[in-house]
């Protein structure tokens, strides 16, 4: 379908446009509104309102700090996390396993599974971090559900 307009305007080809001479003004305008166009896509992606959760640095200041008693599980060194069966976190959390991370990676070199440890754990961002790793002895008794006593947990 091919449409002609004279008069040094433009003619449109099945869909595409083309400019004849004389017609500057029409390309200088259909560049500058796809320019504009442009400009407020990225406007608008940048202004979406959802904003990405920054991870906190490790050194930043965190409250509150909860003590916790727990069994320790294993250690995966990829991902620097615990894996932890805690005791119940009154208000927090229930009792349960979980994969924690960890403050210093060091801390858990040491750790062998089974082993009853005592931790201090604190949020930051989404993620809980444990550091002040310390073993307990043998016959600490943990306050645990009958669910999570299994070793093999």
């Amino acid at each position: 379908m091919m449409q002609q307009i004279t008069d040094n305007r433009c003619l449109a080809l099945s869909g595409n446009i083309e400019y004849s001479t004389g017609c500057e003004t029409m390309k200088n305008y259909y560049s500058f509104c796809t320019l504009i166009f442009a400009l407020f896509l990225i406007a608008a992606a940048s202004c979406s309102g959802e904003q990405r959760e920054q991870t906190p640095e490790l050194t930043e200041p965190v409250t509150p700090v909860y003590s916790v008693k727990g069994r320790f599980m294993q250690f995966n060194k990829e991902n620097l996390t615990i894996a932890v069966v805690h005791e119940e976190i009154p208000g927090v959390m229930r009792a349960m396993r979980m994969n924690l991370r960890l403050d210093n990676p060091d801390e858990a070199a040491a750790l062998q599974p089974g082993d009853i440890i005592s931790f201090e754990l604190a949020r930051r961002g989404a993620s809980w971090f444990v550091y002040d790793i310390e073993v307990l002895p043998e016959d600490t008794v943990l306050d645990l559900p009958a669910n999570l006593h299994d070793p093999e947990l």
